[in-house]
């Protein structure tokens, strides 16, 4: 999605027929997605904004991490 600068539109325009395009629909079902996207949190937000004072990378940078060391 950020590839192709669709991060910013609606999960049903994603997946829908006029705007959606098929990288979307071949990967995985838009309920299946939305089922993932409300489960998964790589953040916590009671220590976000401190710590978003010093590193803007840091929502994601433990998961980051740990996928840099797996592959």
């Amino acid at each position: 999605m950020g590839a192709n600068n669709d991060i910013e539109l609606p999960i049903d325009d994603l997946w829908g027929k006029v705007l959606g395009k098929n990288i979307y629909t071949a990967t995985m079902s838009r309920i299946r997605f939305g089922e993932l996207l409300s489960l998964i949190r790589f953040n916590d937000k009671q220590t976000r904004t401190e710590r978003r004072k010093q590193d803007k990378f840091c929502p994601i940078r433990e998961v980051f991490y740990k996928i840099d060391e797996l592959l």
